[in-house]
């Protein structure tokens, strides 16, 4: 579809995730004076988008949306999603030219982000992560906090528009990653104030004290105020209620499962992490996924037990563990390989229970050598997903790799031998 004619006073650029974050970000685009191809996996988002302003053009792939040599955005919910936009055969990467920027606006792993930097930087373009920090109505009001990460002369190109859509913009230096490290640290701090908010409130309410009091009065004193404890403590968890949803329990549980494994690769152990991480799975599996994250005051919280003779002793568990069955020894899910015209793997699919005996056999040029590298974290994969023993390869390969064990191909004979 062919772009209005009509003057812009910046650039054309592309725009991806028309979700509940990236809504009101484009629309300050628009206002600013940017013209945007948009792309969304639901055309529904995107069409009422692009029904408001004729600057805006609807699009049928992510890579229509970029403009070669040019700038898009992203705002995915998660990793999958990112991959999806970006590398498949109509993504950003193959269309994006050199010196293309994508900027991604989205909480992603560290790992994730690193990989795709490599990926851009080898076709001459740059990835460069810009998270944000804020609530659908700050991001309306274009009151963002952004922590900007990665190329320096990408960074200074789209540091105007980044001015259009936050307040403070923090440039954290050339690794992408730094990024995607603050803003999960900046998300462990509300997840932290969730958790005390919620023992807190049982533990006045336990002595007859009113928990919407309490927490109203802790959010209109000078020690305790701002936005976590004003909407998510006074708002939802002194009343007991969590809707509407300002960040649901599946985007909060996402959240906290990176911010945990990025601890793990750092070495650190972060306690109150993983209690928000079990509460906000069990909201999950309790069918209260849609609510806000804040619902997890209703499942961090476990009351005493006493002994016979009245003494507190463990703690007893508010709700069943859910059971699953153990994951497959291996998992491998689309898995694609390419080196870069040759493609080794395409969509290879298969799963190994535990237990079983499983030959991987193929001529020459089959891809069983690209399989075994990236089933032992040697080798990154293009697109898909590989598990082994429960572990995401390319984001768990040190935890993975206690469990694997290899044997070389090369003979071992020695060399002198003749027969």
């Amino acid at each position: 579809m062919p772009l209005p004619l009509f003057p812009s006073l910046h650039p054309l650029i592309g725009f991806i995730g028309c979700g509940q974050m990236g809504q009101p970000i484009a629309r300050n685009l628009l206002r600013a004076g940017y013209a945007l191809r948009v792309y969304d996996k639901d055309p529904h988002r995107s069409a009422e988008l692009c029904s408001q302003d004729l600057r805006a053009v609807q699009v049928d792939t992510p890579g229509a949306a970029v403009e070669p040599g040019g700038i898009v955005l992203t705002m995915v919910p998660d990793d999958e999603a990112l991959c999806q936009v970006s590398l498949r055969e109509q993504g950003i990467l193959a269309h994006i030219g050199k010196g293309g920027i994508h900027l991604s606006l989205s909480t992603v792993s560290p790992l994730l982000s690193e990989r795709l930097a490599a990926s851009y930087a080898s076709h001459g373009a740059f990835f460069l992560a810009a998270n944000v920090s804020g609530r659908p109505d700050v991001a309306a009001a274009a009151r963002l906090s952004i922590y900007l990460a990665g190329n320096a002369s990408a960074k200074a190109r789209v540091r105007v528009l980044l001015e259009t859509i936050g307040k403070q913009c923090y440039d954290l230096g050339e690794q992408v990653s730094s990024a995607n490290i603050v803003k999960l640290a900046a998300n462990y701090l509300i997840l932290a104030a969730l958790v005390a908010m919620s023992e807190a409130a049982t533990l006045v309410e336990r002595a007859g004290v009113d928990r919407a009091l309490f927490l109203r009065a802790m959010a209109e004193s000078p020690l305790f105020g701002g936005a976590v404890y004003r909407e998510y403590g006074a708002a939802m968890i002194g009343d007991r209620d969590y809707q509407p949803a300002l960040f649901n329990v599946a985007l909060g549980l996402k959240d906290a499962t990176l911010l945990i494994e990025e601890a793990q690769r750092q070495e650190l152990l972060l306690p109150m992490a993983e209690q928000a991480r079990d509460a906000l799975q069990a909201a999950l599996d309790h069918g209260r996924g849609q609510e806000d994250w804040s619902v997890l005051a209703e499942f961090c919280t476990t009351p005493a037990r006493q002994d016979s003779s009245g003494r507190l002793s463990e703690p007893v568990a508010r709700f069943p563990p859910p059971v699953a069955p153990p994951p497959p020894a291996i998992e491998i899910r689309d898995l694609c390989k390419s080196f870069r015209s040759f493609q080794a793997l395409n969509h290879l699919s298969l799963s190994v229970e535990r237990g079983e005996i499983f030959g991987l056999l193929g001529p020459n040029g089959s891809g069983k050598t690209t399989t075994m590298n990236i089933l032992s974290g040697l080798s990154q994969p293009t697109s898909g997903s590989v598990q082994v023993l429960g572990y995401d390869v390319s984001r768990h390969a040190r935890t993975m790799r206690r469990h694997l064990g290899t044997v070389p191909q090369e003979t071992a004979l020695y060399e002198e031998l003749s027969a």
